[in-house]
């Protein structure tokens, strides 16, 4: 079996070699020429980076950061049917994510973040049901974000930001119901925020900034009680800020900013207790500044400029004794 792992014969001149288990991968990677060999060869310099259970089976590849050049299309992926945690970021890894990377029916958590890999996310992923963390963060990836990411029930954490992903983003992500990090930020995503977001109660962060989203912000968004963070800006969303937001009492940050909201800012924003940042500013917003934004107990910065609004500014604001920033500018 190539992912056994066995006890390595002497050492010769002090010079470390790699166990069992190690020595089959080199072999196995510098065996397969082309496009592979840059990588297989830089990958010999790492190998306290390969971790063996008790059992002999490779179960952790982390070559974060390793200087590797090359294509994952020379791995064996069938070879390791143990491996679990695959740490690969950082890298000059090029081309297409493989569909054999599907044959990691074990993985648990894969980062493959900041490269340059390129093409569509394979809908095959859906068959890596085990997995909990998908990096893919910082690459080239184009095309669609695939409706079966919806079959990855146990994925707790989701990056897909700064790729060149458009369309729209997919109802499927509502059946995630342990996804507690959303990040989307930095694509070419359009059509509006589906409703089904708000079946993801676990939702921790939530980063969608700087697409092209539009519609309105969905209700639903109102059930999301442990989130913290949530990113919407410099985007086309509009119509008005729902007031099921004003249900978020963990909310830190709430960023609408640059987008088209109109209407009037809801009253419900002032039990948002812990937030301390709220961006509004450069929407169409309408109507008065609500005065329950003076029980904002917790703010440091407060921008809601560059909209409509008008009236006098609240007595009320005066009781936000942590405020560091105001900005009020039409």
């Amino acid at each position: 079996m190539w992912d056994s792992c066995t006890m390595s014969m002497p050492t010769l001149a002090k010079r470390k070699k790699p166990c069992g288990c190690q020595a089959k991968i080199q072999y196995r990677l510098q065996g397969q020429g082309g496009p592979g060999t840059t990588l297989a060869i830089r990958w010999r310099r790492h190998w306290s980076s390969i971790t063996c259970n008790q059992a002999g089976s490779v179960i952790s590849l982390d070559l974060t950061n390793s200087g590797l050049k090359g294509t994952l299309h020379e791995f064996s992926f069938l070879s390791l049917p143990n491996l679990a945690y695959v740490y690969l970021s950082m890298n000059e890894l090029f081309g297409t994510i493989p569909i054999e990377i599907s044959g990691f029916s074990k993985l648990i958590y894969l980062d493959l973040s900041f490269n340059k890999l390129s093409r569509e996310i394979p809908p095959q992923i859906r068959l890596l049901t085990n997995l909990e963390a998908l990096h893919l963060g910082e690459n080239q990836l184009n095309g669609s974000v695939p409706l079966e990411i919806g079959h990855l029930k146990s994925l707790v954490y989701l990056s897909l930001h700064a790729n060149d992903l458009h369309g729209c983003i997919p109802n499927s992500l509502g059946n995630l119901i342990n996804l507690a990090y959303l990040y989307l930020r930095n694509n070419q995503l359009s059509c509006s925020i589906p409703s089904e977001i708000g079946n993801l109660s676990n939702l921790i962060d939530v980063d969608m900034k700087n697409n092209s989203l539009t519609g309105p912000i969905p209700s639903s968004i109102g059930n999301l009680e442990q989130l913290t963070w949530l990113n919407i800006y410099q985007n086309q969303i509009s119509g008005s800020i729902p007031l099921e937001i004003g249900n978020l009492k963990s909310l830190n940050s709430l960023r609408l900013q640059t987008n088209n909201l109109s209407c009037s800012i809801p009253s419900s924003l002032g039990a948002l207790s812990n937030l301390t940042f709220l961006h509004l500013f450069n929407n169409q917003l309408s109507s008065t500044i609500p005065k329950e934004l003076g029980n904002l107990k917790s703010i440091t910065n407060l921008q809601l400029g560059r909209n409509h609004l008008n009236g006098t500014v609240p007595v009320s604001l005066g009781n936000l004794s942590h405020l560091e920033l105001l900005f009020l500018k039409r």
